[in-house]
């Protein structure tokens, strides 16, 4: 009923008396606290007697017809008076949609008589008097205090509208917006104009909609006529303070409930669509922390991802003058850990805008940055890392991201192509100069990124190789020198003479023997080195295995003991007990066994199936050395490559029980996929070495099982001997491969006798189970031995250990596949099938089982 008299109020006021208007088609607007609070509320006073037709309060009362005769308005006016309209209007079905808007607009009347509301959050805020608030972080500050940094100001539009002036004084902007409004007329008429403009300054005012100011505040001219009809604008300046109390609470209040309400008013904040015109304000100011501007720009970030395409022009032009300037400015000052997350964001944002605009609308972006390096080290430095990431978004991540159609990815990477000498020539300026390593380290980065798709030619022909080559013995530049370096060595090297790759290896070498002497133990070193260290000797491994993969032929043939040099450090790296470095090496170790049986052994069936490339391709075939001449130069060398395998074999497929970190014998739930791959990578190499030298692979596998019985045993070097012993399978000749199983299966059956331990004999059993199951040619040859084997497996399922039980019975399934006829056929010195034995005694033989166990 409030709502509706306040109402009757506005609609009755211009109406009183009778001297008023009798016109039909007068227009008449709600007074301006009715209007700020965003409705046009415009009431069409076609005569006296419909001025009470408000259809939004649900008042469908008829007064009478359209005749304005004095008579007329008599006897409308005495029906008027018995109305209940007049003092209760009656509300109808229609009247529950209607509240709503009554109480905003009971709202905006009280806004217009009770001016503290007008003010910041501090003139309202429940407290004590002198009370600290900003302490007082609770969901009702979050909600209420918010409201004025939630609802943004145009005049920060001053930055972004383009053209001169827009880092102007945005005092001298909002008087210029304010002069538009009505409700900033009305309030320089109460207030004065100079206390009116400061409250208008300080952001008071909350404009909202109906504003004559629009199109101010997207950049064009009051009345212009492309904004007309626009939906108004919800603008006012920021108030940092409030922001600032709000992020912090986001990230280190110790209420979850504050946290999420922080969280609500952020995210509302940042789904304004006109929250991007308060982001210089929010990073220009002293008092904004590095957490709100992250999220300042992050803000910024959504605008450009969504609705970049259609900004006009003139803010397009606004914002890449303001991040270009921007980060001229952050560039320049010295940084630490936040501002250094900062300037990553800023970058990130600048090139999503230049993927935008280049080069079609910013054709001088690249060389506007080149012209700036100038200015300082740190922007060279920072405009290194931009053109870097720029190469890694266009060349690398382009396809993978999917946030560019095919034909700006080829129109983008054209363009870097095209101004890629000036790139190019500014990396090669830096590393020439004596700089700083601020500016060095980022310009190895940079030309390293550029080297993965620049043809060698232009690289050969510069004097790029001689210049890492100087830098590479200094600590600071070594790794990010062995980048550059190792994008060199993987091109292919067509159009380029392959001594430039032979003398590049002979520099290398000479300086590497002065760094690192052959006779070093990496392996000591590498545990003890720090992280620099660590990922130098990664770096370094990468090097040579990628410069010998491609270009190892040529190496050997120009110069045999430099390649036999470098193959002797990817040895020495490969007993480095790190996973990632050692896969490089073994990588590296299969494609070299691999060319080296195929050059070497003569048999062109192993060459035909064989799934490797060649280490000298495609040289390989005009290799110097005869075949024994070969074998007998790197024999030593080929010896210790299976030592070194079958110390690192990893684990099989078919193996359940393994030992953890802490020496317990434990079934493993989870397969891990990368230890399965590396398996079978091993498994090859050691197929390959086997046929190189049958001899020596058996003797290798016999001493270190030998060691195990004789001496300490342990379970992880029991584990991989095993695992190599069953990875040769079917790589000897048959006779060879008997006599080398029964020696093996003899052992670890001593070696079940002599240790005490039910997880050490659980460990045996496994390897025994794993050894047997990998031959099935010697099975198939042996009954005896087969129906001993499957014996034992059947006793094996009554083992309660973790595992022992799996893995008999998958044994079972993989013996029974191979060997699935003499199960079925009466063998020698046996009355009946094998198979009609195992039906008989079933139920003992599976008592012990589960039931997935069992199918």
């Amino acid at each position: 009923t409030a709502c509706a008299h306040q109402l009757r109020r506005f609609s009755t006021r211009d109406i009183a008396g009778k001297e008023k208007t009798k016109k039909r088609g007068r227009r008449r607007s709600f007074p301006n606290s009715v209007r700020g609070v965003g409705f046009e509320m415009e009431e069409v006073v076609e005569s006296h007697d419909r001025a009470r037709n408000r259809r939004m309060v649900g008042c469908y009362h008829e007064l009478g017809g359209d005749s304005v005769d004095e008579q007329s308005l008599e006897q409308k006016r005495a029906r008027q008076a018995c109305c209940p309209c007049s003092r209760f209007p009656v509300i109808r079905a229609r009247a529950a949609t209607a509240l709503p808007l009554l109480a905003v607009l009971l709202l905006g009347s009280l806004r217009t008589k009770l001016p503290s509301w007008r003010g910041t959050h501090s003139q309202w805020w429940p407290g004590k008097v002198g009370e600290d608030k900003s302490s007082l972080m609770a969901p009702l500050l979050l909600q209420s205090a918010l409201r004025t940094s939630s609802n943004f100001s145009s005049s920060s539009t001053s930055h972004f509208v383009g053209g001169q002036g827009r880092f102007g004084n945005n005092n001298e902007y909002i008087r210029a917006l304010s002069s538009s409004s009505s409700s900033a007329q009305l309030l320089r008429a109460k207030l004065g104009a100079e206390r009116a403009d400061s409250r208008l300054t300080r952001g008071c005012i909350r404009y909202r909609g109906g504003m004559s100011n629009l199109n101010i505040a997207m950049g064009g001219a009051p009345g212009n006529a492309s904004n007309q009809g626009q939906a108004p604008v919800p603008m006012n300046m920021i108030n940092i303070a409030t922001l600032e109390q709000t992020v912090k609470a986001f990230h280190t209040a110790p209420n979850n409930e504050i946290r999420m309400a922080a969280e609500r008013e952020l995210t509302k904040l940042q789904n304004d669509p006109y929250a991007w015109q308060q982001v210089p304000t929010i990073l220009e100011s002293n008092i904004a922390s590095a957490n709100t501007k992250y999220f300042a720009l992050q803000i910024l970030e959504g605008l450009v991802k969504t609705r970049w395409k259609i900004l006009p022009p003139d803010q397009k032009e606004g914002i890449k003058n303001f991040l270009s300037a921007y980060v001229i400015r952050c560039s320049s000052v010295a940084a630490d850990g936040a501002s250094m997350s900062l300037m990553a964001k800023i970058n990130i944002l600048l090139l999503m805008v230049v993927k935008q605009e280049w080069p079609h609308n910013w054709p001088t972006f690249i060389p506007d940055l080149i012209g700036a390096c100038k200015a300082s080290e740190g922007l060279c430095a920072n405009i290194l890392k931009i053109l870097k990431m720029l190469s890694e978004d266009v060349f690398d991540f382009s396809s993978v991201s999917g946030e560019m159609i095919k034909a700006k990815e080829i129109a983008l990477r054209q363009q870097l192509s095209n101004e890629f000498k000036q790139i190019f020539e500014l990396c090669v300026y830096v590393l020439s100069s004596p700089a700083s390593p601020t500016v060095v380290v980022p310009a190895l980065e940079t030309l390293n990124a550029y080297l993965r798709w620049v043809p060698l030619q232009y690289v050969v022909s510069s004097p790029v190789i001689a210049i890492l080559m100087k830098l590479f013995p200094l600590p600071t530049y070594r790794n990010a020198v062995l980048r550059c370096l190792t994008e060199i060595a993987g091109h292919k090297g067509e159009g380029v003479d392959s001594m430039m790759f032979v003398n590049l290896f002979d520099a290398f070498l000479s300086t590497l023997v002065q760094m690192v002497p052959p006779d070093t133990d990496l392996k000591v070193a590498y545990d003890g080195a720090s992280m620099e260290d660590r990922e130098f000797i990664g770096l370094l491994a990468s090097f040579i295995t990628v410069l010998l993969k491609h270009h190892g032929g040529s190496i050997e043939r120009a110069n045999q003991p430099t390649y036999t040099r470098g193959l002797e450090y990817i040895l020495t790296i490969s007993k480095i007990r790190d996973i990632e470095v050692f896969r490089t090496c073994l990588h590296f170790w299969r494609s070299f066994v691999a060319s080296f049986f195929r050059r070497n052994s003569g048999d062109s069936a192993h060459s035909k199936h064989s799934s490797s490339k060649s280490l000298s391709a495609p040289n390989a075939d005009k290799h110097l050395h005869s075949t024994a001449e070969a074998r007998a130069l790197y024999s030593p060398l080929l010896h210790q490559i299976r030592e070194v395998l079958v110390t690192r074999m990893a684990k099989p497929e078919e193996v359940l029980i393994v030992v953890d970190e802490n020496g317990n014998v434990e079934r493993e739930e989870n397969k891990l996929d990368d230890e399965r791959l590396r398996y079978k990578v091993m498994r090859e190499c050691m197929v390959y070495l086997t046929h190189l030298d049958h001899d020596d692979t058996e003797q290798l596998l016999r001493d270190k099982l030998r060691q195990q019985v004789t001496g300490a045993f342990e379970k992880e070097a029991l584990n991989v001997v095993c695992w190599a012993i069953g990875s040769i399978s079917g790589s000897m000749h048959e006779d060879q491969e008997d006599r080398f199983l029964v020696s093996n299966i003899r052992d670890l059956l001593n070696l079940c006798e002599t240790v005490r331990g039910k997880s050490n004999k659980a460990v045996i059993a496994s390897n025994i189970m794993y050894v047997v199951g990998q031959y099935p040619r010697f099975l198939r040859a042996h009954w005896r031995f087969l129906k001993t084997v499957v014996l034992k497996l059947f006793e094996f399922m009554h083992e309660q250990h973790p595992g022992v039980q799996d893995m008999a019975c998958e044994t079972l399934v993989k013996v029974t596949r191979r060997c699935h006829r003499h199960f079925s056929t009466v063998q020698k010195d046996e009355s009946r099938p094998f198979i009609e034995s195992i039906i008989e005694n079933m139920p003992n033989y599976i008592r012990d089982l589960k039931p997935l166990q069992i199918e």
